[in-house]
């Protein structure tokens, strides 16, 4: 079958079988929320790198909260991420930081064989963002911090690939510029060796009006509470659930599409190893426990990452 003839039924398949569908990966845009969080206390002169990768996969489709037994046109979509940050204290308790990232892979598969769409890679967006002290308690065992992070659609956005031009869920750089705050509170159990933490995020995204695309995403909003051990000077262990609730986004200057929006519970363990000096491996699963999604949505299966960092 000719590429052409592909399209083509592909267009057909989507207007007759399918008109209310929709993809939870289009959430997915741009970077991803970052699923590690932040433990470091601040001092004056620390330089830290990270590196890091990140899998995820959707093949479940829900209607609300209830999973669909349905046969689907798009029957999987994953992404592979990859993401290099580096973080300076410049003053005791303040930081600045920047990221950037990398999608080496991000794909849509079709049950209609040959249609797949695979070709969403590519520089991603830049985020710059500061990270201070608020408060500290006695002895530096609590502790709160505030964030704010600016996110620039600085990586590939109206992307075309063999004349088509990839679906907003599969462009690389989510096109728009994001505003996020939050706080984040530490706490340490004098004579347990456990950390706990909770951290509360708010982003707000800029509307899209590109040469392709009249876009606006939802804003995101997430609670996470989590606490970590140290078994001993080499290994520590956590887990923490992750919270988050997506409004649903809108295009075209302010036409709602009902499905999209998502509200989701998910549990991360964390497993870390410290190396040579000041650098650590770790490895963090993501695995969903409650998921709400307005109209039909392909959800979030589950996802994980793995990072390697460096403390100077």
């Amino acid at each position: 079958m000719r590429k052409t003839d592909k399209l083509l039924c592909l267009v057909l398949l989507l207007i007759f079988q399918q008109p209310h569908r929709a993809k939870a990966q289009c959430c997915a845009a741009g970077s991803p929320s970052s699923i590690n969080p932040d433990m470091r206390t601040l001092k004056t002169g620390d330089l830290t790198f990270t590196a890091a990768v990140r899998y995820s996969n959707s093949e479940a489709y829900f209607e609300g909260d209830r999973k669909l037994n349905i046969n689907p046109l798009i029957t999987k979509s994953d992404y592979l991420f990859s993401s290099l940050s580096a973080g300076y204290t410049f003053r005791r308790g303040v930081e600045i930081n920047a990221s950037v990232g990398y999608f080496l892979k991000k794909a849509e598969y079709y049950k209609l064989e040959g249609l797949n769409l695979s070709d969403g890679y590519g520089l991603s967006d830049l985020s710059i963002g500061f990270r201070g002290l608020i408060y500290r308690g006695v002895s530096s065992r609590q502790q709160l911090f505030g964030i704010v992070n600016v996110t620039f659609p600085t990586g590939q956005f109206d992307l075309v690939r063999d004349d088509v031009t990839l679906p907003v869920q599969l462009q690389p750089s989510s096109g728009a510029f994001k505003y996020r705050i939050g706080l984040q509170y530490l706490k340490s159990l004098a004579g347990t060796g456990i950390d706990i933490f909770v951290q509360g995020d708010a982003e707000i995204s800029s509307g899209i009006n590109s040469e392709n695309f009249n876009y606006h995403y939802g804003n995101l909003y997430s609670l996470t509470i989590g606490g970590y051990r140290s078994i001993n000077k080499y290994i520590t262990v956590g887990l923490h659930s992750r919270s988050e609730w997506r409004e649903k986004s809108d295009r075209d200057n302010g036409i709602i599409l009902e499905s999209t929006g998502f509200r989701q519970v998910t549990l991360c363990p964390l497993f870390a190893v410290k190396l040579w000096r000041k650098s650590s491996i770790s490895i963090i699963p993501q695995i969903p426990v409650y998921r709400y999604y307005n109209g039909i949505q392909m959800a979030n299966s589950w996802s994980g990452s793995a990072s390697f960092t460096l403390n100077i």
